[in-house]
């Protein structure tokens, strides 16, 4: 038996994610505007927080290094 973990693609996950945003944003539009009006708040909450995801791994490609720390300025004093 084969127990090799392959991760997923970055770029895969993200369309995913994004596929499932779009359908969010269908659905809170397919609702009536007059009623379900928690039920479309949450919907829209929902696709917000799943384009934020996406942007996150966007910002993840691979083969891209991690993030360095950034350094404190250096200040130089002239004589």
């Amino acid at each position: 038996m084969d127990n090799k973990f392959s991760p997923p693609d970055p770029v895969q996950v993200r369309d995913e994610v994004l596929a499932r945003e779009a359908e969010l944003r269908a659905l809170e539009r397919d609702l009536h505007p007059g009623a379900h009006y928690e039920a479309r708040c949450l919907l829209r909450e929902a696709a917000d927080k799943l384009i934020e995801a996406g942007r996150c791994l966007a910002a993840e490609l691979p083969g891209r290094p991690p993030a360095r720390p950034a350094s404190r300025p250096v200040l130089y004093l002239a004589n």
